[in-house]
């Protein structure tokens, strides 16, 4: 699974800093640290959903307005 979650300044006024730990806790794994196990997670600057941030994509699958949509993100990460 690659994750890809954007940390640009709209995201990160949004929550994406809290969003990283759910994941980083969840998946036991760290951002932008290569390849483990079975995830990658890598931090990108802009995905173009600064309307709905913070935006994220799982396995090239886009997902916008992440903490409103909380337990679907729980799902897929």
């Amino acid at each position: 699974m690659t994750v890809q979650l954007c940390r640009a300044e709209a995201c990160r006024s949004m929550g994406t800093e809290a969003l990283t730990a759910h994941i980083e806790g969840h998946t036991g794994c760290k951002f932008d640290s290569g390849y483990q196990v079975d995830t990658e997670l890598e931090t990108v600057y802009c995905l173009g959903q600064c309307a709905l941030s913070p935006a994220m994509t799982i396995n090239g699958e886009l997902h916008a307005a992440c903490p409103r949509h909380a337990a679907k993100v729980r799902a897929l990460v």
